[in-house]
């Protein structure tokens, strides 16, 4: 699979296969500021498909309960 992936700020880091669901994937990065870097963030996100087009959408909040959909 092709991920084509814009982000600012973040640096993709591993795209976790989530145990036990067909074609469920986080994505895992992290984000972090140039004047600070020891103030970096973690980020997983849920990569959702539309057809066989990955998209990631920022969530404040999510449970894997999102891959039942």
């Amino acid at each position: 699979m092709k991920v084509q992936i814009l982000l600012i700020i973040h640096k993709a880091h591993y795209i976790l296969s989530v145990y036990d669901k067909n074609d469920a994937y986080i994505f895992m990065t992290d984000r972090w500021t140039p004047n600070n870097p020891i103030d970096g963030r973690y980020v997983w996100l849920p990569i959702q498909f539309s057809g066989n087009l990955p998209i990631l959408k920022w969530l404040d909040e999510w449970t894997l309960d999102i891959f039942d959909k």
